[in-house]
């Protein structure tokens, strides 16, 4: 399987709706200032692919939207 696109919403940092495409083959880097939600979006992708969908762990309370 290989990602070519990622959205997402209402995920830690990230309250509205965000997309990121044109995922290259091979090695992508995600980069840019502290705070901006790059750990939030690898924890999201780690938890979609390795935790069940009715899982009640503390990894899906960590993902909840801030403030919400």
């Amino acid at each position: 399987m290989r990602l070519e696109a990622l959205e997402l919403e209402a995920v830690g940092t990230f309250a509205g709706p965000v997309l990121i495409r044109d995922i290259a083959p091979g090695l992508n880097v995600l980069a840019g200032p502290n705070e901006l939600g790059k750990s939030t979006l690898l924890r999201a992708l780690l938890t979609l692919f390795l935790e069940g969908h009715r899982a009640r762990k503390q990894s899906l309370e960590e993902l909840r939207p801030y403030g919400g």
